[in-house]
């Protein structure tokens, strides 16, 4: 439904002055009046007039913290305003459970930090809502999707009654013969949501091959769950004809169509808008939102549940079946956003009896907060995601390591999986997602010329040991795939030995180690030795042994690659004669170390170029190094350069931040080198000899590449150490 109301135009980052009567709604469901000092959206605080509250004694309070702001009436609202914009009737449910019913202008919901709306009930005390992004757990339109289909045209829905859902598709009619046997619906289904390109054949076939485990759910249902289609985009793709139409459930026509659903597809949307008078215009949805809704909806389905269930808080929650299907499609629904999001984790993290368990995803290096679980439900949640990792569900006193592989959308997502025991009596879940996917060419790393000509040099050499160190998470394994794909030839034998294996490529002959049975990185290096290799790849030297039988393959005439978890290249070195290695026998196996770090990369849509300060400049100068600043990149003390900055945009959702970037070391051997090896010199010593022979180090790779614009200052300081 629309209508026209007064409509803020958006603040600029000027404030607001007060005072503003208001009631602040607070992420933990809590309600406190107060009068606000002064108001904008893009402050980072709320800032209060003294005295407004006992229980908000600062002066300010973090808008982090804060689901909404309600500004009662008789107060000036705290923007300029304009009357006469068409507006559109929403319900909006906050992370609290406050329910609002107001009026919003659809291009406020286009603004990442919040939106501004006005209540509909003559009665309300509030003469404007604010609400938070992040404090918004749901909201919906008034309209439900079959007044929808019908106010766009689609008049199937009118030959559809609830007698027909169960009818008898190939039934005779009333005195006439038999009518020809129809079509499997499946079939039908699944060839019109193929030809409306909503689904592929993969996806169909996936949803036939569970209803043939036992499923009683409609292949529609299926392919909902799965993540396929949207509930919308699969009845407006069966409006037009009944019989489809059964596999889109009832209760779904007359249910609140959500606000962040997709707009229909571009082969339903077409002709619906040509029936309708005047034309259906679709809907804009942000970013994300539609994924967001399909969660919001299960969170829902989990509040009746714990409603209905009267749950009890004292008791340990360790069984599944309070509410199984819902917590089934919660743990699902929480995987399939994480690998659409890009995320590499995902962390459950329950607060007691008495708090909402928190899942967080860590997406390009940051946590980042996704849903809020009802406290009743972390039990439950744990113990499903701890079946599909096949889990002691009965075991909470101690840690426990486990799998779960499952398709997304017709790719193998594997999740390794480990359970923490953490205190008052709860159990943090953390897993971290193994997409499989195909190897980038060296050449799309992100190495320096130097780097990338060194280290392609060094993978085609015919024996010896070449090392790739750095973090955990920090694309080690990516980084010695690529260089196995420049080499990976039809008359090249290349083995792997990884746990797990994350990334395939035709051509290697790929295993998956496990320790449990005694099928070590070592055990299968030694197998490897009988298998006529020319290349070794081994996942990880987590030990001497390992070390060891790398470096007696890599002189018995075999070039193998590894990855060591250490802070620098030339701290390896020494790292691995402390391990116990034989000096001699290392020094003469060792081609290279190539170290690495992954830094946030700068959003190419918003970033901007200005020039460096003069406390920039010294500071680059200081970690750099003023004699190599000068040699390498031709800047002398004091003069000008360029920095880049980004302030963000709707591409990389405000932070200035979209994907990561390597940032690298790679120290090669020579004569000199191997010599300080053998008499075990200092790490100094050896870094020493490393920049003489071209190495830049980390930081200084970090500041080329904040100069040429690919990350900033900040960025490089981070993960770099000074």
């Amino acid at each position: 439904m629309l209508t026209s109301v007064p409509n803020p135009v958006d603040e600029l980052p000027s404030v607001q002055s007060g005072p503003h009567s208001v009631t602040i709604g607070l992420m933990g469901g809590r309600e406190k009046e107060a009068t606000l000092r002064r108001f904008s959206r893009y402050l980072p605080d709320l800032e209060l007039s003294p005295g407004s509250d006992e229980d908000l004694a600062e002066d300010r309070v973090s808008a982090d913290l804060v689901a909404f702001v309600a500004f009662h009436r008789g107060i000036r609202t705290p923007s300029q305003v304009r009357s006469g914009v068409t507006c559109k009737q929403l319900r909006v449910q906050t992370v609290g459970g406050e329910l609002f019913s107001v009026a919003v202008d659809p291009s406020e919901l286009q603004n990442p930090i919040g939106f501004y709306g006005w209540p509909t009930e003559a009665t309300s005390r509030y003469q404007e809502v604010f609400f938070y992004a992040h404090g918004v757990r749901h909201r919906e339109s008034a309209e439900t999707l079959g007044s929808m289909i019908r106010r766009a045209g689609v008049r199937a829905l009118s030959r559809l009654h609830p007698g027909d859902r169960e009818g008898t598709r190939g039934a005779a009619p009333s005195g006439g013969d038999p009518s020809p046997p129809a079509a499997p619906k499946h079939k039908l289904v699944g060839e019109r949501l193929v030809e409306a390109g909503l689904a592929t054949v993969q996806d169909i076939e996936a949803a036939l091959a569970t209803q043939r485990m036992g499923s009683t759910r409609r292949l529609g249902e299926i392919l909902v769950q799965m993540g396929v289609v949207t509930e919308v985009d699969l009845a407006l793709a069966l409006s037009d004809d009944p019989a489809a139409m059964r596999e889109v459930p009832m209760e779904l026509m007359w249910r609140p169509i959500p606000a962040t659903q997709h707009p229909p597809p571009p082969q339903v949307a077409e002709p619906v808008a040509r029936s309708a008078d005047p034309p259906a215009e679709p809907a804009r949805p942000e970013p994300d939102e539609a994924r967001a809704d399909e969660i919001e909806q299960i969170l829902r389905d989990l509040q009746n549940d714990e409603q209905g269930s009267k749950v009890d808080p004292e008791a340990e929650e360790t069984d599944v079946n309070a509410s199984d299907n819902s917590v089934i499609r919660l743990a699902n629904q929480i995987i399939i956003d994480a690998y659409r999001r890009g995320a590499s984790d995902i962390h459950i993290e329950p607060n007691g009896r008495e708090s909402a368990t928190v899942v967080r995803f860590r997406v390009d290096g940051e946590c980042i907060r996704y849903q809020q679980v009802p406290p009743a439900f972390r039990a439950p949640l744990v113990a499903r995601l701890k079946i599909m990792a096949r889990l002691d569900i009965s075991e909470r006193r101690k840690p426990q390591d486990g799998k779960i592989q499952l398709r997304v959308k017709g790719e193998r997502v594997e999740l390794r999986v480990a359970t923490l025991p953490t205190v008052n009596d709860n159990e943090d879940v953390v897993l971290r997602i193994l997409a499989a996917s195909k190897p980038l060419p060296l050449e799309k790393m992100g190495l320096s010329p130097r780097n990338l000509g060194e280290l392609s040099q060094l993978v085609k050499k015919p024996y010896g040991l070449v090392l790739c160190v750095g973090p955990t998470g920090s694309g080690k394994t990516t980084t010695l795939h690529s260089a196995l794909g420049s080499i990976n030839t039809a008359d090249t034998k290349i083995w792997t030995a990884e746990d797990p294996v994350e990334i395939t490529q035709p051509g290697l002959r790929q295993v998956q180690v496990n320790p449990k049975i005694g099928f070590t990185f070592a055990s299968a290096m030694r197998a490897f030795l009988r298998a006529d290799p020319d290349v070794i790849m081994v996942g990880e030297m987590r030990d001497k042994e390992t070390a060891s039988t790398a470096v007696e393959a890599s002189l018995t005439g075999h070039l193998v690659l590894s990855t060591l978890h250490t802070n620098s290249a030339p701290e390896t070195i020494t790292r691995l004669l402390d391990m116990g290695l034989d000096p001699f026998a290392f020094s003469d196996a060792l081609l290279g170390v190539l170290a690495q770090r992954l830094a946030r990369a700068l959003c190419r849509g918003c970033r901007v170029s200005y020039e460096a300060s003069a406390a920039e400049r010294s500071e680059i100068a200081t970690l750099y190094g003023a004699q190599a600043l000068a040699e390498q990149l031709g800047l002398a003390p004091g003069d000008p350069f360029q920095l880049w900055r980004a302030p963000g945009c709707a591409a990389c959702n405000n932070s200035g931040y979209k994907g990561r970037m390597a940032i690298h070391e790679l120290l090669v051997t020579n004569p000199d080198m191997q010599h300080a090896i053998a008499q075990r010199v200092p790490v100094e010593q050896v870094r020493g000899l490393a920049v003489r022979g071209g190495m830049h180090t980390l930081m200084q790779d970090g500041l080329e590449k904040a100069i040429a614009g690919l990350t900033d200052l900040p960025q490089v300081l981070a993960v770099c150490a000074k």
